[in-house]
């Protein structure tokens, strides 16, 4: 859900009023002017009957037009702007060109909802003011097109207006349009998920608002860094943020000194926000009710009445209650629709899909989300992103980065200030203190060390002898199966070759014979379990191939598949990995009740990826140190070769278990 424009309302009033002040061409707007309409604007007629100077009669026929515009008395409307707009041509009024265009703006927007159209115009009046150098009605033109581009989403065009506001704000050292500016720019880049650059901005304007001791707009600037904290999924600082600014805004409305009141619902909804983000929509929703109670008796922005309504109807939505969440997100999109506002819309049209999707009618789900995804793509994408940096660097926006760094330094200069007033006050006590912070630092870290260094110490004799143990049960192995071969089964097959002389006939010779045949074969079984001859003389591809072809037919089924394996490994990589793919087997085979195993051995240039998957019973993951040391000494020979162990397993789900090791030799 994006944030809304939470100073903007505010930000347009302030640059019309200063107009105004300045060129007092911009009449009061006011509901409760509505009544006097009508005798003011026969007072003017009666007024411009007579003959009277050019730009006279221009200014009044604006303001005439404007007051049937606001009667809906469109055709007198259009009369009187077409003389006023025919009279400027003729005299080359500029003021009154401008005025003119403005009015076309204003009526193009609010009356045909054609923002096109009124952005057309309003840009045309800009263009005026700034030829003629005219800075307060340039800053006007410039909120209204801001307004235009935020409702239809084209934040490059808003960037580009905003950028050259702040640089015309700076060349005349405004400093508090300075700080509007800095606030419009941190939410663009806000909206295009920018935080770090929405931070700067916000810092900013934070920082101008301390500076004019100005309340208000610190509480504004906080819900401005609330938003941030957001976009980051920092919920709990974004909460201390919103809950401040919250604090200002009822004391400020309990004391009848809080004239926007429509703050009061934003940060309310924007604190079930970040409830809601954090997994708590119950508490997310008691904010959003409240949010609602107040629309219906403060005056709001439609499109944050319209994010009420949709955010309100998604909490709905996540606590499984659609048919309170349906008339919610209609009501949004109704207004969203009304207003053309593409962000709001865009809400609309996912949270709807989500509820008809969830409600099982996939055609209005799949017709909502087609046109959310066609209306996403043209608020915010890479190339809208990129287009808004390169707009930013056009305008020499670096110098934002300079003043964030003097105010650091002033920062830091109080900061050292501060500390030099206490450090006269309380010399004796900050010496002492200092002195035992630095012994106590110096102590821990020469404890830390000397952990760090024992630590260490442990590890590398724990690796020694890791690999000592390893070499020598494998030397001794190897030993051990060569004199069993040898020794013992030389012996026995010579006493098979004696009993084979005697003669035939004799059972108990013939029994003997069976029991020397059953021993040397079990010998033979058990100096390969000890050390495979096949994998000592064919290597390790093939010998895993044999190991495999002895199973017992009916028992487990293993596809083996080993690529790349054109030379041979090391010897005593070749050994390591046979012991753990042995040892994987064997689980499978023992503990698992697998039928079907899948063992693959893959070589690449610098590596060597082994695969070993059952579909056995599976197991615990936590429970894994449970199950003997199988798994341990897996891990210990996959340590020792400097390589990486993922063990994947649930209960019913089978294993994976993926190695993989460097390959030296490549």
């Amino acid at each position: 859900m994006p944030s809304r424009l939470a100073l903007f309302g505010l930000y347009t009033a302030w640059c019309l009023s200063a107009s105004a002040q300045k060129s007092h061409f911009y009449p009061v707007r006011s509901s409760s002017l509505v009544g006097l309409y009508g005798s003011r604007i026969d007072s003017l007629e009666r007024l411009l009957g007579n003959a009277c100077p050019d730009t006279f009669f221009i200014q009044n026929s604006i303001i005439l037009a404007e007051y049937c515009f606001y009667s809906e008395d469109v055709a007198r409307s259009d009369a009187w702007l077409a003389q006023a707009e025919a009279r400027c041509r003729k005299t080359g009024w500029k003021r009154g060109a401008l005025m003119a265009l403005r009015l076309r703006g204003i009526e193009e927007e609010t009356g045909h909802k054609n923002y096109a159209a009124a952005l057309g115009y309003f840009t045309n009046a800009a263009l005026i003011a700034e030829r003629e150098g005219w800075s307060a009605e340039s800053h006007a033109m410039y909120t209204s097109m801001l307004n235009l581009c935020f409702y239809t989403g084209d934040f490059v065009g808003a960037m580009r207006i905003a950028s050259k506001g702040l640089q015309l704000a700076e060349k005349e050292g405004a400093q508090e349009r300075v700080a509007r500016y800095d606030n419009i720019i941190g939410f663009i880049y806000l909206r295009q998920k920018n935080s770090a650059g929405a931070r700067r901005f916000y810092a900013l304007y934070l920082a101008a608002a301390t500076r004019r001791h100005d309340t208000l707009l610190i509480a504004d600037a906080q819900n401005c860094l609330a938003d941030v904290c957001l976009e980051e999924k920092d919920d709990d600082k974004a909460l201390a943020y919103l809950g401040r600014a919250m604090t200002v805004y009822r004391g400020l409305a309990a004391a009848n000194r809080l004239n926007q009141m429509d703050r009061l619902p934003y940060t309310l909804y924007k604190t079930a926000f970040a409830y809601g983000s954090r997994g708590d929509p119950v508490k997310a929703l008691g904010y959003m009710q409240e949010a609602l109670r107040y629309v219906e008796t403060v005056s709001c922005n439609r499109y944050d009445v319209a994010a009420y309504f949709l955010y309100a109807g998604n909490l709905y939505l996540q606590l499984d209650r659609p048919r309170e969440a349906l008339p919610l997100l209609r009501s949004g999109l109704s207004i969203a629709r009304e207003i053309h506002h593409k962000e709001d819309l865009r809400d609309a049209y996912l949270y709807l899909n989500q509820l008809f999707a969830r409600g099982k009618k996939f055609d209005s789900a799949y017709a909502y989300y087609l046109l959310y995804d066609a209306i996403r793509d043209s608020i915010s994408n890479e190339r809208t992103t990129q287009q808004i940096e390169e707009i930013g660097n056009g305008y020499s926006l670096e110098k934002k980065d300079r003043q964030i760094e003097r105010l650091s330094q002033q920062k830091r200069w109080q900061e050292a200030t501060l500390r030099r007033q206490l450090l006269l006050r309380n010399l004796s006590l900050g010496f002492l203190a200092l002195a035992i912070i630095i012994g106590w630092l110096v102590i821990s870290r020469r404890e830390l060390k000397n952990k760090q260094r024992t630590q260490a110490s442990a590890n590398q004799k724990q690796h020694e002898l890791f690999n000592l143990t390893a070499a020598v049960q494998e030397s001794e192995r190897k030993r051990v199966a060569q004199d069993l071969h040898d020794g013992i089964g030389t012996l026995l097959s010579a006493a098979r070759l004696k009993l084979s002389a005697l003669p035939d006939g004799n059972n108990v010779v013939a029994a003997t014979q069976r029991l020397l045949d059953d021993a040397i074969s079990e010998l033979q079984s058990i100096a390969h379990n000890i050390m495979p001859a096949s994998l000592l003389r064919l290597g390790l591809v093939r010998a895993l191939q044999s190991l495999f072809d002895q199973l017992p037919a009916g028992g487990l089924h293993i596809d083996y598949m080993a690529y790349g394996f054109d030379g041979r490994l090391p010897e005593e990589k070749e050994i390591a990995v046979y012991r753990m793919i042995l040892e994987l087997v064997n689980n499978a085979i023992r503990h698992s009740g697998a039928t079907v195993a899948t063992v693959q051995l893959v070589r690449r240039p610098g590596e060597i990826n082994i695969l070993v998957e059952d579909n056995g019973c599976g197991f615990e993951m936590s429970r894994t140190g449970n199950r003997g040391i199988g798994l341990r000494n897996i891990g210990s020979r996959v340590t020792y070769l400097n390589g990486s162990l993922h063990i994947d397993s649930r209960p019913g789900h089978g294993t994976t278990v993926i190695i993989d090791l460097p390959d030296g030799a490549s």
